[in-house]
């Protein structure tokens, strides 16, 4: 892992904003045909953890990061 990213992953504050703007996200793995569905505050940050492996469970297990 590299330095930022090693960072952006250990970000524990979010910085403060006058609204919150959700974003509704899907991930898939093709070969499977899997299909995940989340919702997230901050989609950047969210991504780069499923594909770190740390976003939950089930992306790591089917390996849906796409």
């Amino acid at each position: 892992m590299t330095g930022l990213m090693s960072f952006l992953v250990n970000l524990k504050f979010m910085p403060k904003r006058a609204l919150h703007n959700y974003t509704v996200y899907i991930l898939t793995n093709k070969k499977l045909g899997v299909l995940y569905t989340g919702m997230t505050g901050g989609l950047d940050d969210r991504l780069l953890r499923h594909r770190l492996g740390q976003g939950s469970k089930f992306t790591k297990k089917y390996n849906a990061s796409k």
